[in-house]
């Protein structure tokens, strides 16, 4: 963060005759300066000068050289003023500081644990979560419980903005599930349904029953799900006819693929990409060479489209055969 702040960081200008409300640079009482933060390029902190009268004005100090001050003059609201020598000068807690603070945690999480219990439970680890200007704690294991989601469909767990107590220590009550798919907020810094931020998804494949599932922090292991086979592939992309099982919000899955190489012997490149998307060659997705045997697997990291598919092709023409198999997919940032 390039705001700086000490403690007790008070000193007098020490300028001959003051400053003038033009001036760029003020001096404190000599060995005052260590007081104040040292700032690297790009950093700096606020100061509050004092006149006897009692009237203010809030610089910016952009550098410090022992005792001298560089500063930008009549911030946060104030005006620029004459000073005195011996007028005071203060490094003060101010709203520009405030407003730089909040602007910098917009968006922070801290991710929790989320743990499958039961078909219609999960426990939620301790989190910490910036819920539209809020700060959200989840300081204990909680238990929430998943309601009245249809079947098969994504089941969204949110945080309720309304209900986040005044402590910001997050209860079983303050969180809640909806069908209604997140979106991306660019002032948030998060995924967003109005002003509750959502958490975790969850797959009901029957009426209040959870998919069970596994978390180790950004990935969520499932059962294996067949996705799609695939023949005699060509050069040309083909999309897969079944899109893959993953959240609205995120695009990044784990298959398991697996080969039938149907006779062809040769040394093979198989790419792919994210189904809409024009890129001619497309990302790598395996190769095989010509000791390849008549069935073989490997696990890959597979970035999707929009529609949750991907098209393939086999860079070099093959009449080999695939299977896709997911295993899991990845929690994006900010969720």
């Amino acid at each position: 963060m390039d705001l700086k702040f000490t403690n007790f960081a008070t000193s007098t200008i020490a300028d001959v005759g003051g400053i003038g409300a033009g001036d760029l640079t003020v001096n404190v009482q000599p060995g005052d300066g260590a007081l104040f933060p040292s700032l690297a390029a790009g950093e700096y902190f606020y100061a509050t000068m004092i006149k006897t009268t009692g009237a203010r004005e809030i610089v910016k100090v952009t550098a410090r050289a022992t005792d001298a001050l560089t500063i930008v003059r009549a911030q946060d609201n104030t005006i620029a003023l004459v000073f005195d020598e011996d007028d005071k000068i203060e490094l003060r807690l101010n709203s520009a500081a405030l407003e730089a603070i909040s602007d910098y945690f917009v968006g922070f999480y801290r991710r929790s644990l989320f743990t499958w219990a039961s078909v219609d439970t999960i426990t939620v680890g301790g989190g910490l979560y910036e819920v539209s200007g809020k700060l959200a704690k989840i300081t204990s294991e909680l238990t929430t419980v998943a309601h009245g989601v249809s079947s098969p469909d994504w089941a969204y767990l949110y945080i309720d903005y309304s209900a986040i107590p005044a402590t910001g220590i997050l209860t079983q009550s303050e969180l809640i599930w909806s069908t209604t798919e997140p979106t991306w907020s660019h002032s948030k810094i998060g995924w967003y349904n109005g002003d509750d931020r959502c958490i975790f998804a969850g797959y009901v494949p029957s009426a209040d029953e959870l998919e069970e599932f596994w978390h180790n922090g950004d990935t969520v292991f499932m059962p294996y799900l067949s996705v799609v086979g695939l023949t005699s592939f060509v050069t040309a992309f083909a999309a897969i006819s079944t899109g893959f099982k993953i959240p609205s919000f995120a695009n990044i899955c784990y298959a398991l693929i697996v080969y039938d190489a149907n006779g062809d012997t040769a040394t093979r490149a198989y790419v792919y990409r994210p189904t809409g998307s024009s890129e001619a060659f497309g990302m790598v997705l395996d190769y095989t060479d010509e000791d390849i045997r008549p069935e073989f697997y490997s696990k890959a990291k597979i970035i999707t489209g929009t529609d949750k598919k991907i098209d393939i092709r086999c860079a070099d023409g093959s009449t080999s055969r695939i299977q896709i198999t997911q295993y899991g997919y990845e929690l994006p940032k900010g969720i």
